[in-house]
């Protein structure tokens, strides 16, 4: 059984919250848990309460995303660059790979580009601090594999000390098997991270595409199409053919209608 016993204000943005508890299978077993976490608390979010600076947390109060993380930054930056198309973000909590969460940014120039070297200059120019996870290649008849950038943060440290005492009627025998008599205390930490990748897109219009039919399929109102979920990765050369010729044809429309 576990108790909060305490949530503290530590500064503006850091909330600190205590928890004791006993495991009732363990015997006296018992531990602690202190959780450091970064907030950003808006007055319009806190149900008019004020955010105590030294003292006990009061009111509900929700933590929307830190606007110091670099998601957020490089999330203002690609909306504030007008060479930069931003069709949507979708997050995915508890995501793939042990990551706390994963975001997918789809982005596109706002100028068509069908050309791989002219794809992957304007990655480039998006940030020096962002990691180029792949790059735009062409694929074997002309299609273009798209290429990525990404990186990864650290969004909240769990800092734990567990207190155990153990207690035996024949202490030799535990000594023996190298188990320590009496109270010791260990300290695990774990941090919670995020990984954002940033997806390029030849056009506008495609990254729009791409967006809806993810966001459709995370809230359950489209349906798989392997027409669309194979330009997630890859653009097939008949595309590629029509944004160089800027001149879309019935498959662009069967996208649309998606």
């Amino acid at each position: 059984m576990a108790t909060i016993i305490g949530a503290s204000g530590l500064g503006r943005n850091l909330l600190k919250v205590e928890i004791r508890g006993s495991n009732p299978l363990r015997g006296t077993q018992s531990y602690s848990l202190t959780i450091v976490a970064f907030l950003c608390i808006n007055p319009s979010m806190t149900n008019g309460h004020e955010w105590p600076h030294d003292g006990s947390l009061q009111g509900d109060v929700i933590a929307p995303d830190n606007p110091r993380s670099k998601l957020s930054l490089v999330r203002e930056q690609l909306l504030g660059n007008p060479q930069v198309y931003f069709a949507g973000e979708i997050s995915i909590a508890k995501g793939l790979g042990g990551w706390t969460e994963t975001v997918n940014m789809i982005i596109a120039p706002t100028t068509p580009m069908a050309d791989v070297d002219r794809l992957n200059a304007f990655m480039e120019a998006l940030g020096t601090d962002i990691h180029t996870g792949g790059i735009a290649s062409l694929e074997k008849g002309g299609g273009i594999h798209l290429g990525y950038l990404e990186f990864d943060e650290t969004i909240g440290t769990a800092h734990r000390v567990i207190e155990e005492v153990v207690e035996s009627t024949e202490p030799e025998v535990l000594r023996r098997a190298g188990i320590r008599i009496g109270a010791s205390t260990t300290q695990q930490d774990q941090e919670f991270k995020r990984r954002s990748w940033i997806r390029v897109y030849p056009t506008a219009e495609l990254a729009s595409i791409m967006f809806a039919y993810e966001q459709g399929l995370q809230d359950g109102t489209v349906e798989l199409n392997d027409d669309i979920g194979f330009q997630k990765y890859s653009i097939r050369p008949e595309i590629v053919a029509q944004i160089r010729s800027q001149q879309p044809n019935g498959l662009f429309a069967r996208l649309r209608r998606v």
